[in-house]
């Protein structure tokens, strides 16, 4: 398993990409599988948010809510597919390492 923070244009290029070949999709792939458990905070979702909301993209909001929602605490309450397997503590704990 391996634990990362996603970057915004990962995120967003996996979102936009119809190539199930491409990194991008890869990665997101690997996260519903459980084989990647992203890290983030307050401050990333809501930069993911603002990003996936912009009307350039044209995503829809269940697709926002798709990749957004992690595991018990999901903004739009619909999905657990972005899931944060990792304690608030264990990333304070990394963080100072």
């Amino acid at each position: 398993m391996i634990y990362a923070v996603i970057d915004t244009n990962v995120l967003v290029s996996a979102m936009l990409t119809h190539n199930e070949q491409s990194a991008t999709f890869r990665i997101i792939e690997a996260m519903i599988s459980n084989q990647i458990i992203p890290l983030y905070n307050e401050e990333i979702i809501s930069e993911y948010e603002d990003v996936l909301h912009r009307t350039k993209f044209g995503f829809s909001e269940a697709d926002i809510s798709y990749y957004l929602c992690s595991q018990g605490d999901c903004p739009h309450d619909t999905h657990d597919t972005f899931k944060a397997g990792v304690s608030k503590e264990t990333i304070e704990i990394s963080e100072r390492e």
